[in-house]
């Protein structure tokens, strides 16, 4: 399965939008702003592409698995100590506040992951 590629009209519409840092074919990249509200959204329990179409972004040009690797990658970035990437210096980090309310997604995700083994557990014998 092929990544796909953002065409030059696809690229100028989400570079017209203020939480876009960066826009390349293959990457989108966005601002510490975007990302902090971004998690704060994720946090009280808005599904990521919910998010996304909130502020402004096309989530049929972005695509299931790519809406996933931004959750993913915001995620990583908040559960560093010294919070999200600024925009301008990679190496410097724009603190946060962690949200303490376990997300659903990550219920849903522990308790389809019991599921698994209880039924792995049941087959593998």
């Amino acid at each position: 399965m092929s990544q796909h590629l953002f065409t030059k009209e696809e690229q100028n519409l989400l570079a017209a939008n203020q939480y876009t840092f960066r826009v390349s074919d293959k990457q989108l990249s966005f601002t510490a702003e975007f990302k902090a509200l971004f998690w704060e959204e994720y946090c009280t329990g808005t599904t990521p592409a919910q998010i996304l179409r909130k502020y402004g972004y096309p989530t049929e040009i972005l695509g299931a698995s790519r809406i996933t690797g931004i959750q993913r990658q915001i995620k990583k970035e908040s559960q560093k100590a010294d919070g999200f990437f600024l925009d301008a210096a990679p190496r410097q980090r724009l603190p946060i506040e962690s949200c303490l309310m376990p997300s659903p997604s990550r219920n849903a995700l522990t308790s389809w992951s019991k599921r698994c083994c209880i039924w792995n557990s049941r087959w593998s014998s």
